[in-house]
Order: structure tokens, then C-alpha cells, then sequence
């Protein structure tokens, strides 16, 4: 069995219904690929890519960013230097009279620790009831 061709003219049909369907289905001049009017501008210009207006947020601060930490905590440090060494005297002489059994290590502890929760404690309020 053939396969006929539809755009070959063939016996059976006239020559005029041939043409017109070969019309009918080829794009002409007058209209682009999309169907359009040829007159009309054309669709396929490539638009530039916008930019996107969204941030990204960094997971990774900055090394400035880091260093400006590092500064605000020492001059904390600095400011409650005493605090800090109160501190360290308690826990130094806790360590040490809790491991030699040492009874003047001991009051040294207790002076360091009342003398930190005194820096820490709010002060009384002065309203007398």
C-alpha cells in the first residue's frame, strides 16, 4: 500500500481543490512564524534579564563585623576589671582549698565570694516603710 502525499497532486482530486489546500497550510509573506500581521513588531526580541532587587542575606559575618565584637567585649572586660579578678581569686582559692583541705583557703574563698555577690547584688532601694 502508498502513502500519498498531500502537497503532490493526485488523480482523484482537481488540481484546484490542491492548490487551495496547499495555500491554506504553507505561511505566506504577509504572516511571520507566530501568525502574526508582518507589519506588527516582533515578539521575539530578546528582553534584557532584570536584576533581582532581593538581598542576600551573608551567613558568614564579616571579618570587620567580628573584630568590632572582639572590641566591645574587651572594653567590657576592662570596665569590670574588678569583677574579674574577684573572680579569679575565688575560683583560684576554691580550687586550691578544696584539693590541700586548707582552712585559711577557705576563709579566702568566702571573702572573694561574698565580695563578688556584693558587685553583683542590685542595690537596696533607699524607701523607708
Amino acid at each position: 500500500m502508498r502513502i500519498s502525499d498531500p502537497f503532490q497532486p493526485s488523480a482523484s482530486a482537481p488540481d484546484g481543490r490542491q492548490a487551495a489546500r496547499r495555500e491554506a497550510e504553507a505561511p505566506t509573506g504577509e504572516t511571520s512564524t507566530r501568525g502574526t500581521p508582518a507589519g506588527d513588531a516582533p515578539e521575539a526580541v530578546p528582553q534584557k534579564p532584570q536584576a533581582n532587587n532581593v538581598k542576600e542575606v551573608d551567613q558568614w559575618p564579616s571579618l570587620r563585623d567580628i573584630l568590632a565584637g572582639i572590641v566591645v567585649a574587651l572594653k567590657d572586660l576592662w570596665t569590670n576589671r574588678a569583677l574579674l579578678i574577684l573572680l579569679f581569686v575565688f575560683v583560684l582559692t576554691l580550687t586550691l582549698s578544696i584539693t590541700s583541705n586548707s582552712t585559711q583557703l577557705q576563709a579566702v574563698a568566702a571573702a572573694a565570694g561574698g565580695a563578688l555577690v556584693g558587685l553583683l547584688a542590685p542595690p537596696p532601694s533607699s524607701g523607708q516603710a
